[in-house]
Formats: C-alpha cells, structure tokens, sequence
C-alpha cells in the first residue's frame, strides 16, 4: 500500500526514486511522532536501517535536495474544489522564525498553499504582500480570488490601493483607533461610529478609497471593524479569517509541533513546511471523509466534537500503529489520498 503512494508520488513530483521514499517515510512517521524534531522522527522511520543512518539520511534533504515550491503549491491546492476561493494571510512565529503564510479557506481551516520565512522580526512590508499574492495569481489567476481576508497588522495606504488596483476583492480589519471622517468634516476614531453590539455598514473613504466600514462592538473594550471593496459583504464572511489561525494550531500544539524544529536556515524551513502541508492535506482528506460516521455531532455547539484535522490525524496515526488489526482503514486511508493525488495528476496532464 505505501508502494502505491510512492508510485504516484513519482509520476507527480518527478523526485529521484530515493527522495520519494523519504517522503512517504517522512510523512509516516510526522504522523507516527507528531513532532518535526529529528531524533524522534528517525526512530520512527520504517526502515531497516538504524536511528543514526535514519537522521542523516533526514538531514541530508533538507541540507542537500532542493525542489519546486510552486509544484507543491498546485499539489496543496488540488485538494480544495476549484471555485472562488477565500485566501488568508497571517504570520506564525516562535523564537527567531517568523513564516507568512497564504492559505485558502475550506470546511473552517486554510489549507496552506504560499509561505515564504521572513528571515525578521515583525510583520510584512507591503512588498512582501504583493509578491506572495502575485505569486498565488500566477499559479491559479486572478479570477480565482473570491475574497482576501486579513487581520489588523495588514493595513496600508500603499497596500490597499494595490489591492484595489488590481481588482482583488479584500477584508481587512482595521485597528478602532483609525481616523474615519464624520459627516461634518471632522474626524474621528473608529471605534466612534461602532457603539453598539449590533454591526453597523458606513460609506467611507479610507486611504483615499471609497470602501464599506463594517463593524460592531464585541466587548466591553473591543470593537471588530472590517473594511473592504466588496459590493455586498458582512461579518460572517470575515469570520473565515479564524481558518488559518486554526491551520496553525494544526500545525504546532495540536498536530505535529512545528516549534520543536532546530532548524534556524530560512531554506530548510520552508522545505519543512512543504512536507508538513502534504502531510496536513492527507489527515484533512481522511478526517473529512470519515468525520459523519467517526465524530459525533454537537447540537449545543452547532458543530462536530472533533475537527476534521484532528479525527484524520487519529484515524491514520492508529492505522499505522496498527497495519495488521487496522488494515482495512489504512488502505481505505492510503486509497483516499492516492485518488486525491491521482485527480490531481490527471488534471496536470489534461
């Protein structure tokens, strides 16, 4: 069964033999260990070699084996229906790494598609913005764009007219202490006009640009304000910005611990993220086809008890552990990717 994944690999990422078996064993054992730290990993690499041959074998890849990352963004992007997507873009860091990512929202998480390691404290420039999403426009064109929601820090004279420019429907938060004006000419903060807890749409020019300010109060201290260029909008369409937050969690405490790296190289970080965002995918696929019949529906919550993410990685790590009892849902596990994978490939040749 994991010979049918190295199979397919092959005819998709055109990799040397060798490294589309370190792949499928890397990804086996992410999902084994839960943790991206090399010793642990190595000890689960299945193998016949020993732990010290399996950890330089894993240092050797990421020190000396380079590949497309454009290729792996259309893999990644394969697995969400090709319709108007919502993009996301937000910054994940710990200690001195500080990766930007763009994902594309889908059943309340981003699947992960751009990231690009800033190699600096601090947020994005602006620059840093358009390369990334000019990128995402070349790979699947600007058509594709339904809407592009960030958070608070992605606000910008110079950004929001770029955006606006181009065509690319957006919703940004902006900060409650932004200067809008009031009818009378003078201005005010923007906290001002969102009093109440019920939202409240306003007209207004924002960075010489004509948008919709749309906001509420959320708490005693707190106020959501959303400004964007879509003709009709609310909050429930920005509320998808949660999604890569979620992707995050995924990829740190609640899935495979992306912190624990000792990697500090730019280069080799964003190699790691390629093969912890193949390995995501495979645990969406196999979460989202068993969720109805594995994961029990909460009324109270509106929602089920366990996400998609999550009941895929579990449903897959306890068929690796268990290959013989588990059999049947290892290879439905392990079908469910290849079918993936080979829509993908097909769609490639076409």
């Amino acid at each position: 069964m994991i010979k049918e994944l190295n199979n397919i690999f092959f005819d998709i990422l055109q990799w040397h033999q060798k490294r589309i078996e370190f792949l499928v064993l890397f990804i086996e054992a992410l999902i084994k260990v839960r943790t991206v730290n090399f010793s642990e990993l190595a000890e689960a690499f299945n193998t016949s070699l020993d732990k010290e041959s399996n950890y330089r074998r894993i240092q050797r890849f990421f020190l000396e084996y380079n590949f497309s990352f454009k290729d792996i963004a259309k893999l990644l992007i394969s697995f969400i229906p090709q319709e108007k997507l919502t993009l996301c873009i937000d910054r994940t860091q710990w200690l001195n790494t500080n990766i930007f990512f763009l994902g594309v929202e889908y059943k309340g998480v981003s699947i992960p598609i751009i990231w690009d390691n800033l190699d600096k404290k601090g947020s994005s420039n602006t620059q840093e913005r358009k390369d990334m999403l000019i990128e995402f426009i070349n790979i699947l064109g600007i058509d594709k764009i339904g809407v592009l929601l960030a958070d608070r820090e992605f606000i910008g004279k110079d950004w929001f007219k770029w955006l606006n420019d181009m065509k690319i429907p957006f919703m940004i938060r902006i900060k409650d202490n932004l200067l809008l004006e009031k009818t009378n000419g003078q201005k005010s903060n923007a906290r001002n006009f969102f009093r109440c807890y019920i939202p409240k749409e306003l007209n207004k020019e924002l960075f010489d640009i004509d948008l919709k300010i749309i906001g509420t109060k959320i708490s005693k201290d707190d106020y959501l304000i959303v400004a964007t260029n879509l003709q009709e909008a609310d909050l429930k369409i920005y509320a998808k910005r949660w999604s890569i937050e979620t992707m995050f969690l995924c990829f740190k405490s609640k899935g495979f611990n992306l912190e624990d790296t000792k990697m500090t190289d730019p280069e080799k970080i964003n190699k790691l993220i390629a093969l912890i965002s193949i390995t995501f995918c495979w645990c969406f696929i196999v979460g989202k086809h068993y969720q109805k019949k594995k994961s029990k529906f909460r009324k109270d919550l509106n929602c089920y008890s366990k996400s998609i993410f999550k009941l895929g990685l579990e449903i897959i790590r306890n068929a690796l552990f268990n290959p013989i009892t588990k059999r049947k849902i290892l290879y439905n596990c392990i079908r469910l990717f290849s079918r993936q994978l080979l829509a993908f490939k097909k769609s490639v040749v076409e």
